[in-house]
């Protein structure tokens, strides 16, 4: 296995953060589509987020036919298949890592994603989807269990296996970190699962509050929403380019300041495209302006402003430790972090454009 150092971090988007870094206007994206319909029509167009470095929807399609095939051949069910298929998480994965255009590392990341989101699918948002408040914690323990291969012995290992064989959702789960290990080390593999672990524990967090119908206060909101982000999708930005962030770095108290801030913007965002269609259900599944409308007794519309400008603050605090943290003479690390930024901004794109938030047959994360 063969992991790529970069004398000089010369990618795609580098430019952008270099511009970043020494407070220039960034560079204009290099592929991107400057008047695409989901730009004219972004209904938060306030918000402080770069935009894509590339949009190959080529490549886009080619990493979604691999993840259609790939969930077909685990058998899940038509109505997954059309979920997938319209969610298109191989373009989430063309926008989110710009430094790649390997199809099958793409992938590998891509399928982890559309395995995460199905499960936070059918087992904590949409009870129409089988979702059970009072099962979720068992469902999620089986499901670490696939992620980070249970270790028992003889016929109990035997019927664990099986068991997980048996279930679309965590044969996927078993099946997308086994794409990751063909191109991640141990430590980037580590990293990932490490993610994970905090992001399950998010979703027993703000199931909590579903069942007792608490409503939270903001900081506490942003506080679990942080737990429960994106990050163990985010953190194989390096994995799939092809390089490694050591290990002490990822740990280090600056940087993971910085990946933690950056995360809850991407979770920000999807909180705020997603809320025309969960403020539209008869139970909606929280979202930070539903927060802040309840806590300043406020519109909706004038609760999602405020969250814009919560995201921004955070964004703005995510860009002031990269600045610093460009001090330390790492290139892998000046890479991770330019990685992590486009990670944001092709998600952003994704989730302005993406039928999945549109569309009232289909659920948001």
């Amino acid at each position: 296995m063969t992991y790529w150092s970069p004398p000089n971090p010369t990618g795609l988007g580098t430019s952008a953060f270099r511009a970043l870094l020494a407070a220039e206007p960034l560079a204009a994206p290099i592929t991107a589509q400057s008047a695409s319909p989901s730009r004219a029509t972004d209904p938060f167009p306030g918000l402080h987020c770069p935009e894509p470095v590339r949009i190959d929807e080529p490549l886009g399609e080619q990493v979604n036919n691999r993840v259609l095939g790939w969930a077909e051949a685990l058998g899940f069910p038509p109505s997954v298949m059309t979920m997938l298929r319209v969610a298109d998480f191989g373009r989430f994965a063309m926008l989110a890592h710009p430094d790649s255009d390997d199809v099958d590392r793409l992938f590998a990341t891509a399928s982890w994603t559309a395995a995460l989101t199905v499960m936070d699918d059918y087992y904590c948002d949409d009870e129409a989807l089988g979702a059970e408040p009072a099962l979720l914690g068992s469902r999620l323990t089986l499901a670490l269990a696939a992620i980070d291969r249970g270790q028992l012995v003889g016929g109990y290992q035997a019927q664990l296996d099986a068991a997980i064989a048996a279930d679309p959702i965590l044969a996927a789960l078993q099946s997308s970190v086994e794409e990751l290990s063909r191109f991640g080390t141990p430590a980037q593999l580590g990293r990932a699962i490490l993610e994970n672990d905090h992001f399950f524990i998010g979703t027993t967090g703000e199931m909590s509050w579903r069942v007792t119908g608490e409503m939270p206060p903001v900081w506490r909101y942003l506080a679990a929403r942080q737990v429960n982000s994106f990050l163990p999708c985010i953190t194989t930005t390096d994995l799939v380019t092809g390089y490694q962030l050591p290990a002490e770095l990822y740990f280090e108290p600056r940087l993971r300041r910085a990946t933690k801030l950056l995360g809850l913007t991407t979770v920000i965002v999807n909180d705020l495209y997603s809320m025309a269609k969960e403020s539209a259900q008869d139970s909606p599944d929280g979202g930070l302006p539903l927060v802040v409308s309840a806590e300043r007794g406020c519109s909706l519309a004038e609760a999602a402003a405020i969250s814009v400008d919560i995201h921004n603050e955070v964004m703005a605090a995510f860009d002031d430790e990269c600045r610093e943290l460009t001090k330390i003479g790492s290139v892998e690390l000046h890479f991770f972090l330019a990685g992590i930024r486009n990670w944001a901004a092709g998600s952003r794109e994704w989730h302005r454009s993406s039928v999945r938030f549109r569309d009232a047959d289909h659920r948001t994360e």
